[in-house]
């Protein structure tokens, strides 16, 4: 079961924008350029797939309430500018982390109900 739906939508994000540039500045240019349309259908059906995905996992999100909602209209219209994925990562990055405790608090938590056993002195 995925925990952290705001992880996913950044990873997600990052590869459904990569698609998008290839499809911008490698698949357009070859199928007007060298004549060869076979290249938009395989890269457009790859970032398909990828757009439909990184909105579904950012909806998920915003109805987990890990995501405001304003937040996920951002990373929507992001998704339709090329390197948009990548200007709204940093503000996903800071709600994960204020969602996604730090290894400190998990550590303090943990500590709180496992004491420590007292350390020994040497002398039986």
């Amino acid at each position: 079961m995925i925990r952290n739906w705001l992880r996913w939508t950044r990873q997600i994000g990052k590869v459904e924008g990569i698609s998008y540039l290839l499809l911008l500045g490698v698949a357009m240019p070859l199928k007007y350029l060298a004549d060869w349309p076979y290249a938009v259908k395989v890269v457009g059906l790859a970032h398909g797939i990828l757009f439909i995905a990184y909105w579904g996992v950012a909806a998920e999100a915003a109805r987990r309430n890990q995501l405001p909602r304003k937040e996920f209209w951002r990373v929507a219209v992001a998704s339709l500018i090329p390197f948009g994925p990548w200007w709204v990562d940093g503000k996903l990055l800071e709600w994960e982390r204020s969602i996604t405790p730090t290894d400190s608090q998990t550590n303090d938590a943990a500590s709180l109900g496992n004491p420590s056993p007292p350390e020994s002195t040497g002398t039986p």
